[in-house]
């Protein structure tokens, strides 16, 4: 019997030290994580519709640092970081600016994404982010601490192969699925609309402010969707709209979301594959920001 509770110790010693090795490693590299070219202006950023969309290396002096699935709180994060680590190299921000952004979802409150998103980004998140987490789910945060051992070690490799460890980066997509997701859609019951998202809304504003007291130029950017998404009622384009006429009116929008595409240069209704990421991107560069912004803006 003490043989085993010795044993059984023992493992729990090794399973609780590993933890925290990987804990205090993973703090220090997302802490010391920095962008691999510091010399560009402009960041696109947001969740994985620009990922997905902006091809940084076809628009002059920009960097996408997208993530899939970023909430506005996750990329405020990511956006004090960036600031405080490149103040004076960074001027201008994109960030993504589309309705399934405003309106209620649950890229912060889901437990798969709290499980995902906490284990990277808790080395920079401040009091008040931490317990916004701990509030929604106390078990899910310790969950994503007791699984550090596993993303510490894949942090690691990126960082001996120059990956990205805190930010993201252009995602190509080779895939064409939209007739599979128009189906979907057709198919889908409507029972009821979202409402803005309170929690969504919070933090887009501390985005705002956080890049108006650094001084940096912000503006908001829409990516192209398919036809069949921006119709459906259920995309709620007029009460997106506004929103933005109401609240976010001095904010400069680029609205891409019905620059023409082939059918074949989306990876879905609201995602590009790469074909369509190189027509906007090569777009943008070549119209120009500020062009764009004069044609779009309300």
């Amino acid at each position: 019997m003490n043989f085993f509770l010795n044993k059984t110790l023992n493992f729990s010693l090794i399973i609780i030290a590993l933890v925290m090795i990987s804990f205090l490693g993973n703090y220090c590299l997302i802490k010391s994580s920095k962008l691999k070219d510091k010399k560009k202006s402009i960041v696109f950023i947001g969740d994985s519709n620009v990922e997905t969309s902006i091809d940084d290396r076809l628009i002059k002096n920009s960097i996408n640092l997208a993530v899939s699935g970023d909430s506005y709180l996750y990329t405020y994060i990511k956006l004090r970081k960036l600031i405080k680590d490149n103040k004076e190299e960074v001027d201008t921000i994109l960030v993504s600016f589309s309705p399934h952004n405003i309106f209620e979802n649950d890229k912060i409150t889901s437990k798969s994404k709290i499980f995902s998103k906490f284990r990277n980004h808790y080395p920079v998140m401040e009091q008040d982010e931490l317990q916004l987490l701990f509030k929604i789910s106390f078990k899910t945060v310790i969950y994503s601490v007791l699984s550090l051992p596993i993303e510490f070690l894949k942090n690691c490799i990126k960082k001996i192969t120059n990956e990205p460890i805190f930010y993201g980066k252009y995602l190509p997509i080779n895939q064409n699925q939209v007739f599979k997701f128009v189906n979907k859609l057709n198919a889908s019951k409507l029972n009821k609309f979202n409402e803005y998202s309170n929690i969504e809304i919070l933090y887009l504003n501390k985005i705002i402010d956080l890049l108006k007291k650094e001084d940096k130029i912000i503006m908001f950017i829409n990516t192209p969707k398919r036809v069949e998404i921006l119709k459906h009622r259920s995309y709620q384009v007029n009460k997106y709209q506004a929103l933005y006429d109401s609240l976010y009116f001095s904010i400069p929008l680029i609205d891409l979301s019905e620059f023409q595409l082939d059918i074949t240069d989306y990876a879905d209704l609201i995602h590009l594959n790469k074909n369509g990421a190189k027509k906007v991107s090569n777009h943008i560069n070549n119209v120009g920001l500020k062009n764009l912004i004069n044609k779009s803006s309300k």
